[in-house]
């Protein structure tokens, strides 16, 4: 029986689900997130504000030992200081202190939510009897920040009392915080038992003074405190346990001994870090653009948005409440016509500038004709609905096209009819009541974005994309576009262009296109949606266990991207790396399903592509002879791109040379386009 008992309060009573170091991390995460603009140079990332931090504490530390003291500082004292040396301006007093207040609480709740209970500590401290217990603790946390730790963890009831370092300036380390429990308990050493996890701090140095000591250090616990605080010594340990960890799931996680099934789970485990590392993107940059609502595009933004729901699933970042997100079903061909100020050949040029071959027949099909009302315009001004076109707003056929005064008022009525019910849809969603919102889309030039923006000129567009390419469009005043991945307005994207398409077909799903909007005799609108039967078979096959595979791996990775402070930044070296390994060297099932997808060409040839119908070796053999093969040809690798998919087809290895061959040819010439002619001839696909 002794007088008095003290308990280590960390890796004895509580347990961390991390390296301690890595609390402080967050705090520091969010203080990059929340003064974003307001940081000084130097301080860009959290880790050099982590690192000031860090520097403080070992100041205010030197000097409370020249006063006398113990090296010891205040929670309070840290954020006050830190906040002052890495903001460009300082604050206001009352903002400070607010700001100060705000910080402590966070860390407070990021120690809550990182900590759990010893499991045998309990069982441990019913061993010993003492007439009185209490934490005696070696931390920067007041006491009253303490007690509610333990307080929220159920375990306050086994305390009476306690005593920080902090709060006296005194620690367990030097043992003078153990003479002055002695004094100020009125105890004597041998009276006291105390137990912790520190052998040096809490055994050795008490038993030079007398005290009962007990070294509490249970095996499995601290087996795996020390894994925890190995992953926080790099990113590269933490990202590499991971990526480890979730091996296991593709192995046992398909429903079924499908084959293909399973391959396509395991390789969504793998680009798990690319989606994300967007998700991540996505949320920071929700909470530094001050963003009230998060619109996922469809087709890709369901996919997207069920990554970011697994990633956030309390809708919180580093404290911070992030906006609400729900699906916004939209596309290109359904927000086209209702975004028309009129029409004319000028409008139209914001569809000619990325699809400069086109048929007549699609052309009006953007429009919004109906099969018969194509047919008597196509006759009416001798135009075939299925030439193909170049450079549509130099011909002089569609040129007397849009002098047809029958034509312009049909489509006078049907752009009215189609922006009104757009329009409506934007409405019931809530576009028009919030002042800036946020799009979420795979990507590339952002033209869905600039839709929307001309027809709600007083709403602020932030588009946030996982790759984005040259505009080649005017853009609208009230847009700002972001890319998470390759940006080719400030980067080279060569290596990504050509994959483009393989990685929307694997963020596809299977709500189809949205390819206009009904209103009921009520007045509420609903989008429309076309799907083909292959397209959602290759959905079915290929597609869905992929993204069960990345969604399996988000569950797994969510927790340790919220306590180790991850930001996308970090991910994103990884995530490019994921991208061009899947681009590069896809794996046959990928190959399978792309060549199993039909490409369904709204803007420029029309109707549906099979890609796995290469031109022939006598075709790309004429084709420098005689205009028809040379066109086929043309059109082909335009609509394919992908030179590592010719693999995949089931023809000759001396056919697949030759259109390997094609293919680099037509990125090299496509590269001298680009570098000599950098403002004209960066045209989607050229």
């Amino acid at each position: 029986m002794y007088k008095l008992k003290t308990v280590d309060v960390w890796d004895t009573i509580l347990r961390r689900k991390c390296h301690p170091e890595a609390i402080k991390l967050l705090v520091a995460r969010k203080i990059s997130i929340d003064f974003d603009d307001q940081l000084r140079p130097e301080f860009a990332s959290h880790w050099e504000v982590y690192s000031e931090r860090l520097e403080i504490e070992r100041n205010l530390a030197t000097k409370n030992v020249g006063l006398g003291r113990d090296e010891e500082y205040i929670l309070s004292d840290v954020i006050e200081t830190l906040l002052k040396n890495i903001l460009k301006r300082p604050l206001s007093a009352e903002r400070a202190n607010e700001k100060v207040n705000e910080l402590i609480e966070f860390e407070v709740y990021s120690e809550i939510q990182n900590t759990y209970v010893d499991s045998g500590i309990k069982e441990f401290l019913s061993q010993t009897s003492a007439d009185k217990t209490i934490f005696l603790s070696d931390f920067y946390m007041p006491k009253e920040l303490i007690w509610r730790i333990l307080h929220h963890h159920g375990v306050d009831d086994l305390i009476d009392d306690g005593v920080v370092s902090c709060d006296i300036g005194l620690n367990k380390r030097s043992g003078r915080l153990y003479a002055y429990i002695h004094e100020n308990y009125d105890v004597s050493p041998e009276e006291h038992i105390h137990i912790g996890d520190n052998y040096y701090v809490d055994v050795e140095t008490p038993s030079k003074m007398r005290v009962m000591a007990q070294h509490y250090i249970p095996e499995k616990e601290h087996s795996e405190r020390s894994v925890r605080e190995e992953l926080f010594n790099t990113r590269a340990a933490l990202f590499s346990h991971l990526r480890e960890t979730v091996c296991i799931p593709a192995e046992i996680s398909c429903e079924n001994n499908d084959e293909t099934a399973r391959r396509m789970f395991a390789l969504g485990v793998d680009a798990a870090p690319l989606f994300i590392g967007f998700a991540l993107f996505i949320a920071e940059q929700c909470l530094k653009d001050g963003i009230h609502k998060c619109y996922f595009l469809t087709r890709e933004g369901d996919f997207f948005s069920r990554v970011f729901r697994s990633i956030f699933p309390n809708k919180e970042m580093v404290g911070s409440t992030l906006p609400d997100d729900r699906l916004l079903f939209v596309s290109r061909y359904s927000t086209f016509v209702g975004s028309m100020e009129e029409i004319s050949l000028e409008e139209m040029k914001r569809v000619w500038s990325l699809n400069w071959q086109q048929t007549p027949d699609t052309l009006l099909g953007i429009l919004h004709f109906s099969g018969e009302e194509r047919d008597k315009i196509l006759k009416r001004n001798e135009l075939s609905g299925g030439e193909i076109i170049d450079h549509p707003e130099r011909n002089p056929g569609i040129a007397r096209l849009f002098e047809d005064a029958d034509f312009l008022k049909s489509a006078e009525r049907i752009r009215k009819e189609e922006r009104a019910r757009l329009s409506e849809y934007l409405k019931q969603v809530g576009i028009f009541e919030t002042k800036r919102v946020a799009l979420a889309d795979i990507g590339w030039r952002g033209t869905i974005q600039d839709n929307l923006a001309r027809l709600a000129p007083k709403v602020e567009f932030v588009g946030y994309y996982l790759s984005l390419r040259k505009f080649l469009n005017p853009q609208p005043s009230n847009t700002v576009k972001r890319a998470y991945g390759p940006d080719e307005r400030v980067e080279d994207v060569s290596s990504f262009s050509t994959s483009f398409e393989p990685l929307e077909m694997l963020c596809n799903s299977e709500y189809g296109t949205v390819v206009g909007y009904s209103a009921d005799k009520h007045g509420d609108v609903r989008p429309i949606l076309a799907n083909d039967t292959d397209e959602c078979s290759n959905t079915q096959r290929y597609v869905n266990p992929f993204q069960r595979g990345v969604l399996a791996a988000c569950e797994l990775w969510q927790p340790y991207i919220h306590n180790h402070a991850v930001s996308s930044a970090e991910i994103r070296p990884i995530a490019l790396q994921i991208w061009e390994r899947i681009a590069g060297r896809p794996p046959k099932e990928l190959l399978a399903a792309y060549y199993n997808a039909p490409q369904n060409d709204l803007f420029g040839y029309g109707g549906l592509f099979d890609r796995s119908r290469a031109p022939t070796l006598t075709q790309i053999l004429c084709a420098p002879f005689l205009a028809k093969p040379r066109r086929e040809l043309i059109q082909y690798i335009r609509r394919t791109q992908w030179a590592p998919a010719v693999s995949a087809l089931p023809v000759s290895p001396l056919h697949k040379l030759a259109l390997h061959a094609l293919y680099w040819l037509a990125h090299k010439y496509k590269r001298f386009r680009v570098i000599r002619f950098p403002k004209g001839n960066a045209r989607s696909g050229e």
